[in-house]
Order: C-alpha cells, then sequence, then structure tokens
C-alpha cells in the first residue's frame, strides 16, 4: 500500500467549482503523487465535450491496479464530476489504497431524455475497458459506483445488457455495482418523469429489477441506503431488490447507514473513520462474499 500522507485537512473546505462555491465539512487524507487527467470519451456533434468527458485519478507508479468508476447523482439534470462529493475525498482515498478511481459525465436533462443518459454512461465504461491501461488500471477489475441517479445508472448498466452491448461490452466487464441510496430498482413510477422517455417499451427497459434473471452475468451489488425520512419505505425497496438478485442467483447485500441522510451516505465514502468506506474495501477484495461481508457488520453502517 503506498504511503498516505495522514493529513487531516480542516474541516469546511472550500472550493469554486464551475463558479460555484461548494463546501465540504469532512475530514479525508491527501494521496501522495497523485495525477488527474481529463479525457473526452464520447464525441457527438453540438454537445458540450465537458458533459462526455471523465476525470482518471492515479499515480504514475501505478501499474495493472483495480479500478473504480463513479457516477455523480442529481436527478439526471444536475451534478457534474467535479463535485466535491464525487471525487474529492473518493479519488484521494481510493488512490491512497491502490485502486485508480475515474469519475464520469454523462449529457443531462432537459437537454436529453433516457436513453441517453445510460447511454452516455455504457461509452464511458468502455472507453475506461479500453484505455485504463494507458493510466495503470487492470481493465479486467472495473467497479462501479454511483449515487442517487447515479446509483439507478450504474444498476441498470450492470442489469440490462443492452446497454453495453451496443457499446461494445458485456455485462462480465463489470466485476461489482457499488451503489449508494437510490429507490428505482423495482419501479420508475413518480420519479423524475421528464427526465425519462414516454416510449412504454423505453420505460420496461429504464427499470433494473425488469432484467434481473438467471443465466446473465450480473455482478455482486453491495447496496447502501439511507436512514430517517421515509426509512421503511426505502428499506422494503432495497430488500426486494436484493431478494430478486439472491433468488435468481446473484451475490447482493443491503447496509443500513444509521443516521445518515440521502447526502451524507455519499459524501461520507472515503473520508476518515468512515464504516461504509471499510464495507466498500472489503467488497473490493472480495466481491463473491457480499452477503457474509454485510452479515458482519449486521447489515448496518454506524
Amino acid at each position: 500500500m503506498k504511503k498516505l500522507i495522514l493529513l487531516v485537512l480542516s474541516l469546511l473546505v472550500v472550493f469554486i467549482i464551475s463558479g460555484c462555491t461548494t463546501s465540504f465539512e469532512y475530514d479525508y487524507v491527501t494521496a501522495e503523487n497523485m495525477e488527474v487527467f481529463t479525457l473526452q470519451y464520447r464525441v457527438i456533434e453540438d454537445v458540450d465535450s465537458n458533459y462526455l468527458s471523465l476525470d482518471i485519478y492515479t499515480d504514475s507508479s501505478f501499474i495493472n491496479k483495480p479500478v473504480i468508476m463513479y457516477v455523480h447523482g442529481g436527478g439526471l439534470k444536475n451534478g457534474d464530476k467535479t463535485n466535491a462529493a464525487a471525487y474529492l475525498a473518493k479519488s484521494n482515498y481510493f488512490v491512497s489504497n491502490d485502486y485508480v478511481y475515474v469519475s464520469i459525465n454523462y449529457r443531462l436533462s432537459p437537454a436529453v431524455v433516457s436513453p441517453s443518459h445510460i447511454e452516455d454512461v455504457a461509452n464511458a465504461f468502455m472507453y475506461i475497458y479500453e484505455n485504463i491501461s494507458n493510466y495503470g488500471g487492470n481493465p479486467n477489475q472495473i467497479f462501479i459506483m454511483g449515487h442517487s441517479a447515479g446509483a439507478y445508472l450504474v444498476s441498470l448498466l450492470a442489469t440490462n445488457e443492452i446497454y453495453i452491448e451496443q457499446a461494445g461490452g458485456s455485462l462480465s466487464m463489470i466485476k461489482g455495482v457499488i451503489s449508494l441510496d437510490t429507490w428505482t430498482y423495482m419501479s420508475i413510477q413518480g420519479w423524475q418523469q421528464e427526465e425519462l422517455s414516454d416510449d412504454p417499451l423505453e420505460r420496461i427497459e429504464a427499470i433494473p429489477g425488469n432484467h434481473v434473471e438467471v443465466n446473465k452475468s450480473i455482478p455482486p451489488f453491495l447496496i447502501f441506503y439511507r436512514d430517517g425520512r421515509k426509512a421503511s419505505v426505502v428499506e422494503a425497496i432495497q430488500l426486494a431488490f436484493v431478494n430478486l438478485l439472491t433468488e435468481k442467483g446473484y451475490y447482493a447485500a443491503a447496509i443500513l447507514c444509521v443516521g445518515d441522510s440521502h447526502l451524507r451516505v455519499n459524501q461520507e465514502v472515503g473520508t476518515i473513520d468512515d464504516q461504509k468506506t471499510e464495507i466498500i474495501m472489503e467488497f473490493l477484495d472480495n466481491p463473491l462474499l457480499v452477503n457474509l461481508i454485510a452479515e458482519m457488520y449486521q447489515f448496518k453502517a454506524n
């Protein structure tokens, strides 16, 4: 493991991102010698290249390291790969622990509706798969993680094979999914209706649970969900999806984030002494043991 600079940064770090002030109120470590590369993974006429770009966080000494691709949230209409919660603690933490970390953008509504968002995510994944070895990553060890709408997108990418296959890949290329608090596994009714296509067939394609079938290469799922508001409803959705996956022969477990809000579930990943991060690291080491790992923590992260 690379040497860490265990500097506890100030409790309030203020960044100027895209002209906005973003606060990040958590302590995190910094990675020594981390490098950042911003690349465009897809070209579409008249589309701002920023929406089709990704940031690779790596180290010049890395060779064949596992990779984490992160997809930001924002209801399919907001957010950016450079939001503090998308990269700040996470990139430093994972690079410090010998992972290449990639934060991606995708086209946002109202400029587009589904399936444009997921098509971009699939294309970003394939760009990473085909190019990450140039940045010290192992294309055969790519995990995907997302928060909120981003968690929905990574869950859809890992269950509905049409999107990754259209981009030239297969589900078997995804080694694991870390889903941070979404409730759109089994239904999209009442969620982001203006951002989703009104085509009935496309809406069927857009639900992850509709595509959990036997004899596919669906990767292991580690799911985190928030405490508090509508907790019982949220929990029922998570467990229904986990049960569906396990009934079809796949590996999956859900973790309740005790006392965490929807935002905190994501913001704390990669910060000092965060138990969710501890669980994630165990999952990354042994994704097929996700059920045992969750049981060890009594299906809770404090």
